[in-house]
């Protein structure tokens, strides 16, 4: 567990004040926060996988907030436990795609609203109108998209999980994937320990 504070400008609040001998002070504002992140690393011995959890990243913005907490986690524990060596990353870059391709050929687990690969140096992203809205369906950006997976790298997936029977949730899950980051995040806060555990399941299976 680790407390962090850090401060937001409040602008709004600026004030200017005159002293008795006319000179001004000027006086700028900042919110201050207090928050706790814990991360928790568990270690399964019969599949011999591990995970790392991190939440409450506070309001500073959860990717480096995530990126730090992994970072100082690691550095712990390196000592006696170096986490890099014992454990392969699992392939999100390939989860992602096969969650694409899914998707492609009517296997309804998933609802992609970005999605993101790189081929050859360049990057091409694809973003669908709105959270609710799907972003395939569309045959020209289906295509393009198509072509992208089977010659690129996917880097990153922002989707909603479906409600099906055997699932764990009756309700979509919000999950963001960033390939290149290595992590899996979850914005929302209504998701519980099994949906977590379900999602992380399918994604190594995924990834195999």
């Amino acid at each position: 567990v680790k407390r962090q504070e850090w401060a937001d400008r409040r602008e709004a609040l600026d004030r200017i004040e005159k002293t008795e001998d006319g000179k001004e002070i000027e006086w700028r504002a900042f919110e201050r926060y207090v928050d706790r992140s814990l991360a928790r690393f568990e270690w399964n011995f019969e599949t011999d996988t591990a995970m790392l959890q991190v939440s409450e990243c506070g309001k500073r913005g959860s990717k480096g907030a995530l990126t730090e907490a992994v970072s100082s986690f690691k550095a712990l524990v390196e000592p006696w436990m170096p986490i890099d060596t014992l454990f392969s990353p699992i392939d999100l870059p390939r989860a992602i795609a096969r969650l694409h391709e899914g998707e492609e050929t009517g296997r309804r687990e998933i609802r992609y609203v970005a999605i993101d690969y790189t081929v050859a140096g360049r990057r091409v992203t694809g973003r669908s109108s709105s959270r609710l809205d799907p972003l395939l369906g569309e045959k020209a950006v289906d295509l393009a998209l198509h072509d992208m997976r089977r010659a690129g790298t996917a880097q990153g997936g922002n989707f909603y999980w479906l409600p099906r029977p055997g699932t764990p949730f009756d309700g979509e899950i919000h999950t963001h994937i960033a390939g290149e980051e290595g992590w899996v995040y979850f914005p929302a806060d209504h998701q519980t320990e099994d949906c977590v555990r379900y999602i992380i399941g399918r994604l190594r299976a995924l990834a195999e």
